[in-house]
């Protein structure tokens, strides 16, 4: 009766936490600002907000780039970066990208 126990309160759990939306945990989100990093001109990662959505996960987050850059530049790194992130996530996920300048 213990393991059937155990097994109800793991299921419970992960069910309550996917129902509440809560974050990805820490070694994914470490995962996606690491892999935001790798593409060129893409700078400062932060505000990352990210939850399960079903199979899927969610992607909140801000990016620096140069200020100089045209609007059509700094559009052309966010899509990298959503190219990249969905890559690794799957086509189904939902990504947001707010682009900012930085010096």
């Amino acid at each position: 009766s213990f393991f059937i126990l155990k097994i109800a309160a793991d299921l419970t759990w992960s069910s309550l936490r996917e129902l509440t939306e809560s974050s990805l945990d820490r070694g994914l989100e470490d995962e996606i600002l690491a892999l935001v990093r790798t593409v060129p001109g893409a700078r400062d990662p932060h505000d990352l907000r990210t939850r399960r959505l079903g199979a899927g996960v969610a992607i909140d987050l801000h990016l620096a780039v140069r200020f100089d850059l045209t609007v059509e530049d700094g559009h052309a790194i966010a899509d990298r970066v959503e190219d990249v992130l969905r890559e690794r996530f799957g086509s189904d996920a939902y990504i947001n990208i707010h682009v900012e300048p930085a010096p």
